[in-house]
């Protein structure tokens, strides 16, 4: 069986890359960095088969939903007249944290199911 990621391992370089951008300080540069790279390193020892597969599936969907979710809160908060700055910020960071831990997520539903 082939494994196919439907989210990519680059889209936790680009969380990366947007923590980098809004925070200057390294901790939080290395922490997001680590946590990019760490559990696709996991998910890519365990043993391709079904379950693997249907659980990254799942992961895949709940980080999509809320990657939508967050897409409409982000232009409802624009409209509202709030600070465009303020927006943009935390909506790069929840951003960056969504895509960072979508193979978390992936990980753990693997490991509880």
């Amino acid at each position: 069986m082939k494994r196919t990621f439907r989210i990519p391992p680059i889209l936790g370089i680009l969380g990366f890359l947007g923590l980098l951008g809004i925070f200057y300080n390294p901790f939080f540069c290395i922490f997001f960095a680590f946590f990019s790279f760490f559990f696709w390193g996991l998910l890519g020892k365990e043993g391709s088969d079904e379950r693997l597969e249907e659980n990254i599936s799942k992961a895949v969907s709940i980080a999509g939903r809320l990657a939508l979710i967050l897409c409409f809160l982000l232009l409802f908060s624009l409209d509202k007249k709030l600070p465009g700055e303020s927006v943009v910020l935390w909506g790069s960071v929840a951003y960056a944290v969504i895509f960072t831990l979508a193979p978390a997520l992936a990980y753990f539903l693997d490991k509880r199911g």
